[in-house]
């Protein structure tokens, strides 16, 4: 595909950090990362990242920015059949929970 045209020196951006929430955090702990194959961590972190997400479009739409998007730490992997502690089957033992996923996970 084409390259993107490189920053125009006017242009105005927001940098999205996630944190995360005690919510969050309290799975966390009482699941251990060591056992982070969890969907319930899973689906609390992906409710948190949406509702900051939610916020900080609207701020950068109020303001006239381009949002700036972070990774995203995926606690289970996405597959569209069944999943065994949050991974595929075919998953490698060594596969680690949480990862960096993708931004189309």
């Amino acid at each position: 595909g084409a390259a993107a045209p490189p920053p125009r020196p006017e242009a105005r951006y927001l940098a999205l950090n996630f944190s995360t929430p005690p919510l969050v955090q309290t799975k966390i702990d009482k699941y251990g990362r060591a056992n982070a194959a969890n969907i319930d961590v899973h689906s609390a972190a992906l409710n948190a990242y949406v509702a900051e997400l939610r916020d900080a479009l609207a701020l950068a739409r109020a303001t006239g920015r381009t949002l700036l998007l972070p990774p995203l730490t995926c606690w289970c992997d996405r597959y569209w059949n069944a999943l065994q502690r949050c991974r595929m089957a075919e998953a490698p033992r060594e596969m680690r929970l949480p990862f960096a996923c993708p931004m189309d996970h």
